[in-house]
């Protein structure tokens, strides 16, 4: 058999053997996206049916407390649902306003963030905490000197 012949099935043989990888990736990928629209319509469902549970909520501590428990354990999305629900039900609680602040800063939604630390700040003007996420979140939004000034404040009120 000439050389020729021999090149020449090697490349046939290489070209089906990329057009049945190519298949078989498209495939996978095509099934890969079916279970993740899957999972993520589970996972909307499931977010609706907690969001109608603490829609049912009325103690404000409780939500709360719980947010910050949500938090600690990396679950922004629920915590946020929570501090959503306290801050309707109290405008006027700080604490409810940072911790809305922070599910907010923790989903990456650091302009509505900004606001809610804001919301805190003006009920408690002196809480430092206050002027460390704000301070934080300035940054992300590269609001530099606006970082500092909040920075400089946190240091302020903390050393008292």
């Amino acid at each position: 058999m000439s050389r020729v012949k021999v090149y020449f099935k090697i490349l046939i043989i290489t070209a089906l053997l990329a057009v049945g990888f190519g298949v078989s990736v498209f495939l996978y990928a095509s099934t890969l996206d079916q279970e993740t629209k899957k999972i993520q319509a589970e996972h909307a469902q499931q977010m609706a049916l907690y969001k109608q549970k603490i829609d049912q909520q009325t103690d404000v501590n409780h939500l709360t407390q719980f947010a910050t428990h949500l938090l600690e354990i990396n679950l922004p999305d629920l915590a946020l649902i929570n501090m959503e629900k306290a801050t309707s039900l109290d405008k006027n609680y700080r604490d409810g306003w940072l911790g809305l602040g922070l599910a907010q800063f923790e989903t990456k939604d650091y302009k509505n963030a900004l606001s809610s630390f804001q919301e805190a700040e003006k009920l408690d003007p002196i809480n430092p905490p206050t002027y460390k996420y704000l301070s934080i979140t300035y940054q992300k939004l590269e609001k530099t000197d606006l970082a500092k000034e909040a920075q400089r404040k946190y240091e302020l009120l903390a050393e008292k």
